[in-house]
Parts: C-alpha cells; structure tokens; sequence
C-alpha cells in the first residue's frame, strides 16, 4: 500500500513535469522529468511484483536500476541551472555512478560488501550534495520559492536516506532487513509527499507560503512618503523585487525600451538608459525564461544569460536577468506582477499629489502677484496723482492770477511769464498724458506697432538735429558713429525711444559734456548705444530707473521729470521683440544698449522661368517696365530659353554675377544704374564674355555697339530677329536637319551650300510628293520648300504636311517669286514662318533663316504665333 501511494505521488510529479516540459520545452522541466522517472520506475515495479506475484522482467529491471543509480545525478544536474556548480564535481560523480551502474549490472549477486559501500556511499554523497545546493538557493529567495526549495532540498536528504536503508537490508538478517524495508518505504513516501508540495502545490498553498513576503514587501512600498515622485516608488519596486526575488539584474523599461529604473547585484552590470539591438517581444513570445546568446546586446551589457519578461500596464514591462535559471519562476513573476499594481497606485498617488502641489504653488504665486499688482496699483495711483496735481496746480494758479487783474473791456493785461508758465504746465501734462497711456497700451497688449525696415544714420541724424538746441545751449559734444544699416522698427516708436535717452542723456550730463550715438549690425540684430559723460547711476539703482514714477540718486541731483521715460522706453523695446541694457557708475556717465532687430533683407526681385523641356539656354533680361519684360519673357520661354527677369540695373548686376547667363538682355533707361552703367560693368569684369544685347526705346546703335553690345534692338523688338541673334551666339546642343524642295537644281545647290555652312544637316528633293514622303519618313527641323512646283505645289506640300499630326509641326520657310500675290500671301498666313526670295536665297534674307534652322524647337513655337509673312523677312 505504501508502494502505491508513493508510486501516484510520484506519477503526479511526473506528469505535470512532463506536460511542461512538452508544452515549454524548457530545460528545467526536462530534469524534474529525469529526477522522477527512475523513481516512478522504482515504485512501479515493486507495486508490478505486489500484484502480480512475480518480478518485473530483467531488462525492465535493469533499466530500471541503472536510472535510480543515476538519479542524483540528474538531481545534481538540476542544480547545476540554479546556481553555480563546479564542473569537476558533476563529472566527478557522473563517473562514480556509471561505475555503480556497471557493478550492480556485472557483479554476481548477492552483492558483497565491497560493492554495496561502493554503490551506496556514491549515490548518498552525491544525493546529499545536490540537496545542499538546493537548501543554499533557497538562502537567495523569498515567499513560496524560498519554501518549495528547502522542500525539495529536504525531500532531496529522505531520498537519500530512503536508498540508504534499501542498500543496508540487502545485506542484513532478514528480520532486520524487513523492519529496514518497511522504513525505507515510510520514509520514501514523506519524500514522495515533500517533492509534491515543492513541484506540483495547490495554489491556495501557495498563496499561504507567500503571504508574509506579499505582505512586508507591500508595507516597504508603502512606507514610501507621499510627497515622493513617480520615479522613485517605481525605482523603490524595483529595488524590492529584486530583494524578494534574488534576480542578479532587475529593470523596468518602458515601450520603446527606454530604463525606468534599475537594480543590480554585485558581478553584474546594469545598461544603458536605452537598451538597443532586441525587442521585448523575443522575449515574451517563449512565455518562458530565454537563454541569451553570449552576442545577444542584453547579455552583452549586464554579464547575465537568463532572461525573462513581466508585461505590466501602462506599455511597462519588468525585466529580470540572471546568470543561472530559477526553479519556481513563476512564483516570481506572481510576486512581482503583485507589487507592479501597488507600485502603479502609489505612482499615481504621487502624480497627483505633484500635481496638488503645482497648483498650490501656482495658486500662492498668483496670490503673491495680485497682492503685487494691488500695491504696484496703488503706487501708480500715487505717483501719478502727484504728477497730475503739479501741472494743474501750476494751471489753476496762474490762472487764477490773470482773472484777478482788472479787465481793459474783453481783455486783460497779464505778464508774458505768467502765459509761459501756463503753457509749459500745459506741455508737461500733454506729455506726462501720452506716457500714461503709452504704458497702458503697452501693458494691455493694445499697442500697434507698424515695423518697416527703417535707416539708422537717417533716422538717428534727424533726432540729432532736432534736438541741437539742447545740446548747444549746455555746450555739450555730440558724437555720431551709425553706419547705414536698416532696422525693423515703427517709425514713430524707434523716434520715441532715441528721444527719450538722448533727453535723459542731455538732461544729465553737465556742461561741456559728451553725448556719443554709435549702432553696430550683430548677426540678426542691431545694437544702438546712446552714452554720456553725465553723473551716472548707482548699480543698486540700475533696475529701478525702468520702474515707473521712479527717480533715483540724490534729491539735489534729480531733475523735473516724471520717471515715465525710462519704463515706457523699455517696454516699447520689448514690444519690438528687443531688450534694452544699462551700463553705469557714479560719476562715470550711462550706456544704454537697445538691441532690435534688424532689417531683413528683401527678397530678391528677380523672376524666373524655365521652358517645359530642355532649355536652348540661358538668357537674363535687365528692364524696369514690367509690361517690356513680361513680353520678352513670353516669348523666350515659349522658344525654350531659361529666362530670369531682373527689374533694375543693380539687381542685373547680382543676378548676372550668381547666374552666369548664356546671354543678356538689356534696356538702356532704367532708375539706378541705366543700361549704358551695365554695360560698362560687365565688359569690366569677368562676365566680359557674355553677349549683351540692347533692347531699348532709345535708337542709339552706334553707341551701344561701341560699348560691347553682341546686338542693338528698338522697341518693339522683331522677335525672329532676336531668336536669329540669340542663336547665333548661344552654341545650339544638337546640329538641326533641315529639308529643302525645289524644282530648281541651282536654288537647291545654292540654299544646301548656305545652309551646311551653317553646320545643319540638309536634305533634298526636287518635287511635293517626294517632300512629303522624306517629311514622313524622318523629323525635320526645317522645310524650305518652292511654291511653283509641278504635280504637287508648294500650296498642296503645306496642305499635305498640315493633314498629317507627324508633320503638322514642322516649321516651313517658302522661296516665292517677287511678284507673289496678295491672296498668296494670305494662303500662306499661319502656314509657313517666312518667305524669302528666290532671288535672295543666297544672301541675308536666307541667312537670317539658318540661325533659326539651328534650334528646332524656335521655329516650331515660332510658327503656332506668326503674323502674315512678310516677304524677305522673319515674322
């Protein structure tokens, strides 16, 4: 009976090791699996021989017997996952066993003594040893790992001690060898029992060997004080999970594998903040603990070779690394998943908490600024009220005077002084009235401020002159050093803010004094400086001579005013996106800095557009009139020319220099620099090689020649002429083919020689039906074609390649008679690109033609926006 029980007992074991180990395939359920089956086999074979009355066969014995013998072996192999195992003590005993193995199956029977303390002590030492390993791991753990160890270890020795009183029956009196039987079945079944509560306990057995640490490792986590940030609670959980599970490596990482927190034992090391190389993902998908490459970036970076993942919420997760693998892993992880929910409540008690804490804090601070404001209030009301009351007071006074004195009828006579008082109280008050309202603008966001770029030596210059009087009435030096540069300033607000500290400049330096303006460009800002060799500030006071109704340094030093200037200057800085400095000292006189900024530069004006192909070239055009330059454009950019617009003179110049164009294009009548100063330019500098070319309303060829022109055109300009020029002298890519038909042998000789001089291809025909088989057969750039042709005219050759969509693009040049006809001449409208003389086929009427045969596309785009032809002439 007891032989059977044991025997479920282990099969129990057994059979839940092996489902986890076929579901898993982990390591460490495949040894439980070998721990237990030699015992399984044990059992079964003593409850085969119970029932059946008969022993197991001999090989099942055999086997049978050479797996108990080797069973601490596969329990010392275990151990060997857990904790660090000296090799030579694994082999050691591996060797020792194997011998036993071959003596129980060799040696004849019954045993002697010899081999019996050979088999017996082998197996115990090694037995016992594996169980101290497993009693010595149990040191590192907490909860339910730590007990189910030391039940396993201690199940381990009564394993040992069960073979042991086996191994001594066999040899003594029967009557002591059964009473030793009979222990050694006891004593094997509370070990059966002990391995079941280690591998195989209920969970509620479970929860009961982890309460205590549940509990103290929650009271650690909430011992933590309130005021404590999210990061030190989850810094604090990580600390106490890798106390309670004696993991060499803890780290909490949030998705993008960034470390949240971190722990480590002493051998290892801990990461960097981001951890790269692996997602989290190769971890989890084993659900398992993994066995790292020794190439693996986490093994890499903390020493270990184990690692396994805890997703928690939030998009967290709790990586444990170890050197060596646990026995009850997922009691660690129950744990740890425990203590993450708690970590998490405390986190958020802590985010709130900050966040009450933040509030309050803004809450105190906007108490402290209303209370601020308040008095800031008041001492406006203050100060304001008593510089009201001294220029109303002035008023009414003097007034009152002059309705004292006796009346003359409607008038009264009163001294100059007492108006001049008047009108000065007056004036005071106007001013003392616009600063107050300046600030209130200011300080309400209501100020409208309209920055253009505005000249420095201009606008500086002015305000010098305008308050000469001033400084020549003390006899005070003023020096002026503002180069031409531009800021970005209102007008009326940069007058505002000079006049201000050139006043209080003036105001506070003594006689025969110094009163220097200097400005510097820094980068995007300009920097204004206005300094006097007056009796200068305090530094304890340099700060509030920007607060309002503030004047500083002795009373017998300060003069009328009402302590406005210096903070409606600062704050129409500021406003300006600006800042304003000061540099002082008793005695020394005052720097005042105000840095704005500075003037960006415009954008250049020049426009350009390129062809929707391959560009003929590259050409600029130099004109003020919008209109001219709109036409020009059109029409280069239409014949395939890259073309920029440049609408002055200087902005030619830069676009010239930065561009390099094939050629110009330029107007003689311009502001600025006029054509003749361009001209004169580019022949003087390194752009000397560029064709320029006049197109003007001036007629003035010799001129423009004289001074380098490539060509002199009037407006309006004929645009075959030009398109001629240009490709004369920009090198056309791609020699053009050109098809000549004529009826005549010498015209055809005549044009060929003209046209091949020119470097284009040509090819002839003598009659209309063969012209329009080769316009078929091959592109044409060009077809010169005779009008008075037999069989086919030239007529019905234009008909012809007007029909077909592969020739209606050909541009025509016709050779006509002198006397052609009116109503010839308008067949031809929009039909051919020009006419030219048979007559003159030979000399410039055809010439001119050539240069237009070298770029296709010219003629082509030409022709779609011809006039009627004109004979002799491009259209």
């Amino acid at each position: 009976m007891i032989t059977l029980v044991t025997a479920l007992l282990v099969a129990a074991i057994f059979a839940r090791a092996l489902a986890s180990y076929l579901r898993e395939r982990d390591p460490v359920q495949r040894d439980i699996t070998l721990i237990f089956l030699p015992t399984l086999l044990l059992c079964g074979n003593g409850v085969f021989r119970d029932l059946a009355g008969r022993p197991v066969p001999t090989l099942v014995g055999v086997v049978s017997t050479a797996l108990l013998l080797l069973q601490p072996y596969f329990t010392l192999r275990l151990t060997a996952r857990l904790r660090r195992v000296p090799r030579w003590v694994t082999r050691t005993l591996l060797v020792l066993l194997l011998v036993s193995v071959v003596v129980v199956s060799a040696a004849p029977r019954p045993l002697g003594l010899g081999y019996l303390i050979i088999v017996t002590s082998t197996f115990t030492v090694t037995e016992v040893l594996a169980g101290t390993f497993l009693l010595s791991g149990a040191r590192r753990r907490c909860g339910a790992a730590r007990v189910r160890l030391r039940l396993a270890a201690f199940a381990t020795y009564l394993f040992a001690v069960m073979m042991l009183a086996l191994f001594v029956g066999a040899v003594q009196h029967p009557g002591v060898s059964n009473w030793l039987s009979t222990g050694g079945r006891i004593v094997g079944l509370v070990s059966a029992a002990l391995y079941l509560l280690a591998f195989a306990p209920p969970a509620w057995l479970r929860r009961v060997m982890s309460a205590t640490v549940w509990y103290e490792a929650t009271e650690d986590l909430q011992r933590l004080p309130a005021e404590v940030s999210t990061g030190q609670v989850w810094r604090r959980y990580v600390q106490v999970v890798h106390e309670t599970t004696g993991t060499d490596v803890v780290l909490l990482l949030d998705a993008s594998l960034d470390r949240i927190a971190g722990v480590c034992r002493s051998g290892t090391a801990l990461p960097h903040d981001r951890l790269t190389g692996f997602t989290l993902d190769e971890l989890t998908m084993a659900g398992r603990p993994v066995d790292l490459p020794g190439d693996h970036p986490l093994a890499e970076a903390t020493g270990a070779r184990v690692a396994t993942v805890l997703r928690l919420r939030d998009n967290r997760a709790l990586l444990l690394v170890d050197r060596y693998r646990a026995l009850f892993t997922a009691d660690d992880l129950r744990l740890a998943g425990v203590l993450g929910g708690q970590a998490r409540l405390l986190a958020e008690r802590s985010e709130v908490m900050a966040e009450q804490r933040r509030l309050a804090e803004q809450l105190a601070e906007s108490v402290t600024a209303l209370t601020d404001a308040s008095q800031a209030k008041s001492d406006f009301l203050a100060g304001m009220s008593h510089e009201l009351r001294t220029p109303l007071n002035a008023i009414i006074g003097f007034s009152d005077l002059m309705r004292a004195e006796q009346p003359d009828g409607d008038r009264r006579s009163v001294p100059a002084e007492w108006v001049d008082h008047v009108h000065s109280s007056g004036r005071h008050l106007l001013g003392l009235i616009n600063d107050i309202l300046d600030l209130a603008k200011v300080e309400a966001g209501r100020l409208e401020l309209h920055p253009v770029p505005l000249p420095l030596d201009t606008a500086v210059g002015e305000l010098v002159d305008g308050l000469r009087p001033l400084t020549d009435n003390k006899g005070l030096q003023v020096y002026l050093d503002v180069p031409a540069i531009a800021v970005r300033a209102d007008p009326l607000r940069f007058r505002q803010i000079l006049d201000n500290l050139l006043s209080n400049a003036i105001k506070f330096t003594p006689e025969g004094g110094l009163v220097a303006v200097t400005a510097t460009a820094a980068g995007d800002e300009v920097a204004v400086t206005v300094a006097d060799s007056g009796i200068g500030i305090a530094l304890a006071d340099q700060e509030r001579v920007f607060e309002e109704f503030q004047q500083v340094g002795p009373a017998a030093q300060r003069h009328a005013g009402t302590g406005l200037g210096l903070a409606l200057t600062r704050r129409l800085v500021e406003a300006h996106g600006g800042t304003i400095a000061l540099a002082s000292a008793l005695g020394e006189g005052s720097r005042f800095t105000v840095r704005l900024p500075a003037a960006v530069p415009a954008p250049s004006p020049v426009r350009s557009v390129e062809p929707p192909g391959p560009a003929r070239g590259r050409v600029l055009i130099v004109d003020d009139d919008p209109r001219a330059a709109e036409l020009l454009l059109t029409y280069l950019a239409t014949a395939g020319y890259h073309v920029r617009v440049a609408p002055s003179g200087e902005d030619g110049l830069a676009a010239a220099q930065e561009w390099r164009p094939d050629a110009i294009l330029l107007d003689v009548i311009m502001p600025g620099l006029d054509g003749w100063d361009v001209i004169r330019s580019l022949k003087s500098s390194p752009l000397r090689d560029i064709p320029v070319f006049f197109a003007t309303i001036i007629d003035d060829r010799r001129a423009g020649l004289s001074l380098g022109a490539a060509d002199f055109f009037v407006k309006p300009v004929d645009h075959g002429a030009l398109l001629a020029q240009l490709a004369r002298h920009i090198a056309p890519t791609d020699s053009a083919t050109v098809l000549v038909v004529d009826r005549d042998d010498h015209t055809r000789a005549v044009v060929e020689q003209q046209l091949r001089a020119g470097g284009i291809e040509v090819v002839t025909c003598n009659d209309g039906p063969e012209g329009l088989r080769l316009s078929r057969d091959r592109r044409f750039d060009l077809i010169i074609c005779d009008l008075e042709m037999p069989d086919v005219d030239g007529f019905a050759l234009l008909s012809g390649l007007e029909v077909d969509p592969a020739t209606r693009g050909i541009p025509v040049l016709a050779l006509t008679e002198p006397d052609l006809s009116d109503a010839d001449r308008r067949r031809l409208t929009g039909k051919v690109i020009g006419t030219v003389p048979r007559s003159a086929a030979a000399s410039d009427g055809l010439r001119e033609w050539i240069d237009l045969a070298a770029v296709a596309s010219t003629l082509s785009d030409a022709r779609a926006t011809a006039p009627a032809p004109q004979e002799g002439a491009p259209t």
